[in-house]
């Protein structure tokens, strides 16, 4: 009975994932590099407000705790 309950779970986790890779393969867009952070950082938190994407905190090496990315403009200030 277990071996044919681990067969059925392995079964649909394949299924699940050649589903999702097929409906991510038809979404819109691509990556594309930006211009880097200022500050190199681990652990901070990151909101969108307004269009534009605020970092705060985390660990780093001097500088601001805050800064603020503009995707339109593809730049970054404290």
């Amino acid at each position: 009975m277990v071996k044919f309950s681990t067969s059925i779970f392995v079964a649909l986790i394949a299924l699940v994932a050649f589903l999702s890779r097929d409906a991510l393969a038809e979404l819109p867009g691509h990556w594309q590099s930006r211009a880097p952070m200022p500050s190199a950082r681990t652990e901070v938190a990151a909101v969108e407000l307004g269009g534009k994407i605020y970092v705060l905190g985390g660990y780093e090496k001097g500088g601001n705790l805050v800064e603020e990315y503009d995707p339109a403009s593809d730049r970054w200030r404290a």
